[in-house]
């Protein structure tokens, strides 16, 4: 008789994760640099959002898979609508988009602070300049 010896799992050993993470979110990285005429980029962006899902550790991996799917139905939507069409699709979506917003900003947090990834914040609009008042 073999006796095998008893061990405690491994904990999660967040690199491989870091890595796509860094890989796809990257300026020129499948899911930055995204056209909509471009099935071969669209399916790579897809593989990306899979392999985040199974390489992601246990503390983020709901957060990983809500945000994975959303941005696969997303990209999915957009890649079927003819581009005039793409702003009614969207708001159609929106809905489903709103509940990926806690788990996304899960998944930054992580980014930043395990895999210390620095995010591009979105534009910020430009504001408007207004004429001062003066009094005489």
């Amino acid at each position: 008789m073999v006796l095998g010896a008893c061990s405690s799992p491994e904990p999660d050993d967040p690199a491989a994760f870091c890595d796509v993470l860094r890989r796809t979110s990257a300026q020129n990285g499948n899911l930055t640099e995204l056209e909509r005429d471009d099935p071969v980029r669209l399916e790579a962006a897809i593989a990306d959002l899979m392999t985040l899902v199974e390489l992601a550790p246990a503390e983020i991996k709901d957060d990983v898979a809500v945000v994975s799917n959303v941005l696969n139905d997303v990209l999915t939507s957009l890649a079927s609508t003819a581009p005039g069409a793409q702003g009614a699709v969207l708001a159609e979506l929106q809905p489903m988009i709103d509940t990926a917003d806690a788990p996304s900003a899960a998944l930054q947090r992580y980014g930043e602070t395990t895999c210390r990834l620095t995010f591009n914040a979105p534009a910020q609009p430009t504001p408007t300049p207004t004429p001062l008042d003066i009094d005489d």
